[in-house]
């Protein structure tokens, strides 16, 4: 996500999308192929370490050293094969011009508490709520 956010879509991205089911995050059946690749690229280095992790009496050899440096290791590996693997297959549908941040559709659907020139009204602060009564 790290790779994605920053270098592939450089922090151009529709964020109602995000939440929203058949966005344009979809992918194939909800499954982004790059990152699946990525992930089963970066995690069997870390196997062995893992196997030996949980059973010690297992020996790996030398396995159990890439699994000390699991997180590097992994998320290099992996930022690496995806990052290829955008510039081989850009996700063209994903990539934007300008970031769409959503907050045009909040104020749409966000009753205004102005009134009809656009001023705020002064009983009423932005934040206050009808069902509560102040004491005098």
């Amino acid at each position: 996500m790290i790779i994605d956010y920053f270098l592939v879509h450089n922090k151009k991205i529709d964020t109602p999308s995000l939440y929203r089911p058949k966005g344009r995050y979809r992918y194939t059946g909800g499954v982004n192929m790059r990152a699946l690749a990525a992930v089963v690229v970066a995690v069997p280095p870390n196997l062995p370490g893992l196997i030996n992790a949980i059973n010690p009496k297992i020996d790996v050899g030398g396995g159990i050293y890439p699994y000390n440096i699991a997180y590097i290791l992994g998320f290099t590996i992996a930022g690496a094969i995806y990052y290829a693997l955008s510039i081989i297959f850009p996700p063209t549908e994903t990539l934007l011009d300008a970031p769409i941040t959503g907050e045009d559709e909040v104020e749409r659907r966000i009753p205004s508490e102005h009134d009809e020139e656009g001023s705020m009204d002064e009983k009423k602060g932005p934040n206050a709520r009808e069902d509560i009564v102040e004491a005098p």
